[in-house]
């Protein structure tokens, strides 16, 4: 064994080249399998950050031309009201917002639109005030808003008065109810901001033709 690494450095010394090559080599398969690691256990081996994670699953709409799409909002709700396969059920979806702050400059975030299932269905808590509840997401009530937690730390320095208050969500008030713990992420860790799902009683979004919720 020492006579062999000893032939093998003897050979790395004449061929300086070859001995970087080699070095460079290695380096690089080591950092990919390290990334690579890192990712399946991130993804695959790591629980979810979420009570009971193993119980909680995804729910797609099945056609013969897709057979896996996201969920109709009406298709959700006769889900979520007649299955008794599962404990509850919450459905959500990304958009863009621009919001403004009073004293702060207009910024364009990503939002979660959600039904107020969520809480219940990841056991979770917001850290400060509540989540909206079923009421909230009646059109007309729905302006209200919960708060990442480093939304909250940017834009109101942690202040707990901020209950109450209001920003802007494309030009029209929306009030804040609650801030959500530090650290919480659920779909997309840029998420900033959380309200409920709603659209006017006419809306085409609530047609089953319309396949835009995850659940």
């Amino acid at each position: 064994m020492l006579k062999d690494l000893s032939y093998a450095l003897r050979a790395l010394r004449r061929s300086p080249g070859f001995a970087v090559a080699a070095v460079l080599s290695l380096a690089l398969g080591l950092g990919a399998n390290t990334a690579l690691f890192s990712a399946v256990d991130a993804v695959l081996l790591r629980p979810l950050p979420y009570r009971d994670p193993d119980r909680l699953v995804m729910v797609w709409s099945v056609t013969s031309a897709y057979p896996r799409m996201n969920v109709a909002l009406p298709d959700f709700q006769a889900y979520r009201d007649r299955t008794q396969s599962f404990a509850t059920m919450a459905a959500y979806y990304s958009t863009r917002r621009n919001v403004g702050v009073a004293g702060g400059e207009p910024e364009r975030v990503l939002m979660d639109r959600t039904t107020h299932e969520l809480p219940s269905a990841l056991g979770f808590q917001p850290r400060l005030g509540r989540f909206f509840t079923a009421e909230e997401e009646q059109w007309g009530r729905h302006q209200v808003v919960v708060l990442s937690h480093r939304f909250w730390m940017r834009h109101f320095a942690g202040d707990p008065g901020v209950l109450g208050k209001s920003v802007t969500l494309d030009g029209e008030p929306w009030t804040v109810i609650g801030v959500m713990p530090q650290g919480f992420t659920f779909d997309d860790p840029s998420i900033e901001l959380w309200a409920p799902i709603s659209f006017k009683p006419d809306s085409d979004m609530l047609t089953r033709g319309n396949h835009f919720t995850q659940v």
